[in-house]
């Protein structure tokens, strides 16, 4: 729910994925073949829990493993392009309602980012489509190569003007957002 808060627009996108599947249908098989298979592996992480520092990256990946999915079965059954046309306005529908309930649902906005040693941490407002927002902080830690980012904890924000801290408790780490340039991201023992 949170990645259709966020990007409403490229779950809409995802109506065109038989389109671009009857243009992917053109290549030679073993080229689909391997697009679907790079473009799988690149979903399983995400499958996994952790997510691109580009989160829009999730949605192309498996967008572009889809089109391929669809273009082998186009090649298989030697689909027309009107069966194109009709998969593509029956997602049309589909998506296009997923994606209005997701703006209707609410939204979700970044407030504020830091980045300190392997871990980031984000100030988040959710807003539903009524009552006020829920502020969070949401702490995530990168990968070895910073690529991938899995969230490890968050803390709902209730006392954020008396304190500087905020206390994960989960991963035991305390961050002090009145100095984050000071790198006060410290173990808790």
């Amino acid at each position: 729910m949170y990645y259709i808060n966020n990007h409403p627009y490229l779950i809409f996108l995802f109506f065109s994925f038989p389109l671009t599947g009857w243009l992917i249908s053109r290549l030679p098989n073993k080229v689909i073949w391997v697009m679907l298979a790079l473009f799988t592996i690149l979903v399983i992480p995400v499958i996994l829990g952790y997510s691109y520092n580009d989160d829009t990256n999730n949605a192309k990946f498996l967008y572009i493993a889809s089109s391929c999915g669809y273009a082998l079965i186009f090649k298989r059954r030697q689909l027309n392009f009107a069966s194109c046309l009709t998969a593509s306005a029956i997602c049309f529908a589909l998506f296009g309602f997923i994606a209005f309930m997701g703006v209707m649902f609410g939204s979700v906005v970044v407030k504020d980012k830091w980045n300190i040693n392997d871990y980031q941490i984000k100030y988040i407002e959710e807003r539903g489509f009524s009552g006020g927002p829920l502020m969070r902080y949401e702490l995530n830690k990168y990968t070895k190569y910073s690529i991938l980012i899995k969230n490890v904890d968050n803390k709902i924000d209730t006392d954020s003007v008396k304190t500087c801290t905020i206390k994960f408790e989960e991963v035991g780490l305390t961050f002090d957002k009145c100095q984050p340039d000071s790198l006060y991201l410290t173990v808790k023992k």
